[in-house]
């Protein structure tokens, strides 16, 4: 094991969301990271629980979940690593309940009192009091945890404890229901906001075109709001620290559906920095397969890679990631296959498991997934092999296809419904 006694501060900020364009509306952003790396990174999924046992323990989803809030034995995510090297490890979730599993890996986690049996309160008067609390931040047209709420509590954190120390922020401020800001909300016109958040509420991702329109302008005013507040998060972390920006994922608007459920790179392809301490890590191909960031911290940091990693670091040729989805709100589950230039992707009825469609993308040729050449290009057989012979794994087969919102907890039950999953 190596010595980390000198090692810099690993810093992970994950924003939820992020689409790989979203950055170019950034300007204060921009400022921030003017010296730091940008590449692309590739998700393995469209949504949180889908990705984040790849961010954090290069593993696909499958291979890690035993119910909706436990991580498997054996995982061995970044944080246990760090910790075993010596580094103090703080999460801090700005409110999503499908990252409080990764709550026993940190010396200290917070994400806004959600667990799965986070509620103290007898159910019905738990149930008030979310329903007041979510009615007070509506009414100033933001998120229940804002960016700058999370940063001053991350700094708080940060300032008492001692190095090395790896710190995770994930940030919800772009994820619906868009809430930008009274400021912002008056600007993009009330009745508008209130008309489009309604129309979400009952239909998701099937809402009309008006309600699409809107929802989309809100999500990038949602995206300046961000912007005016990420200064924050950079005004605490030391100079030479490692810094690692990604977004968890994108969001759908431009395939007839909104959302992040299908494998359109609208969801799949985000953002990602890296600040000059972790520069060269990310230097080789210009696309990161998300399964590899953390491996390229811990090779890095001259730790062993774990085995049971798919993920490796990161290297001067681009690697195919396999992509997968399971969507019980719409019943609906997704494999794909995206190497650099190509994409194949597979829709099934979850629950009968008959497969619906095959789409396949030249990447290259057409980047915004506009024309599916499927049954028209020879390679198109090679990677529905490769992705056969993937989904066919016990693991995968046995475990992706699992119902990650069937709770009791009232708290859970309230906030996955506020961001669109109920």
């Amino acid at each position: 094991m190596s010595d980390v006694s000198e090692s810099p501060d690993v810093v992970l900020l994950t924003i939820d969301c992020w689409r790989h364009d979203a950055p170019d509306e950034m300007d204060s952003f921009e400022a921030l990271t003017a010296e730091y790396r940008r590449r692309e990174a590739i998700c393995p999924a469209p949504a949180t629980r889908g990705v984040f046992p790849a961010i954090l323990a290069g593993q696909y989803y499958p291979f890690v979940y035993d119910g909706f809030d436990e991580i498997r034995d054996g995982a061995r995510p970044l944080m246990d690593l760090l910790a075993e090297a010596g580094y103090s490890t703080g999460g801090f979730v700005a409110s999503n309940p499908f990252l409080s599993a990764w709550e026993p890996y940190f010396d200290t986690f917070w994400n806004d009192g959600l667990t799965v049996d986070s509620s103290l309160l007898p159910a019905k008067l738990d149930a008030v009091s979310e329903t007041l609390r979510n009615a007070t931040d509506y009414a100033r047209f933001r998120g229940r945890v804002t960016t700058t709420e999370l940063a001053e509590r991350a700094e708080r954190w940060y300032g008492r404890t001692d190095g090395p120390r790896f710190c995770w922020l994930h940030l919800m401020d772009v994820h619906v229901p868009f809430l930008p800001g009274f400021k912002r909300s008056v600007e993009s016109g009330l009745v508008r906001t209130l008309r489009s958040h309604y129309e979400f509420s009952k239909h998701h991702s099937e809402v009309d075109g008006e309600t699409l329109a809107t929802l989309e302008a809100l999500y990038w005013e949602c995206v300046d709001y961000l912007d005016e507040q990420i200064g924050k998060v950079f005004d605490f972390i030391d100079d030479d620290a490692a810094v690692v920006v990604v977004g968890d994922h994108g969001e759908e608007f431009n395939h007839g559906k909104y959302g992040h459920a299908r494998l359109y790179d609208e969801c799949v392809r985000v953002p990602l920095f890296a600040s000059p301490t972790a520069a060269e890590w990310f230097s080789g191909a210009e696309e990161v397969r998300q399964l590899d960031i953390p491996a390229t911290i811990a090779s890095n940091l001259g730790l062993d890679v774990p085995s049971n990693w798919e993920g490796a670091p990161h290297g001067d040729e681009a690697r195919r990631s396999f992509l997968l989805n399971h969507s019980p709100m719409l019943n609906r589950a997704y494999t794909g296959i995206r190497t650099e230039d190509r994409k194949v992707i597979e829709t099934f009825d979850a629950e009968t498991r008959r497969q619906l469609r095959t789409e396949a993308y030249d990447l290259a040729a057409n980047p915004d997934e506009t024309k599916d050449v499927s049954g028209t290009v020879e390679w198109e057989g090679r990677l529905r092999d490769e992705l056969d012979e993937f989904t066919s794994a016990e693991e995968v087969a046995g475990n992706m296809m699992e119902d990650g919102t069937d709770l009791h907890d009232s708290t859970v039950e309230t906030r996955l419904r506020t961001l669109g999953y109920k």
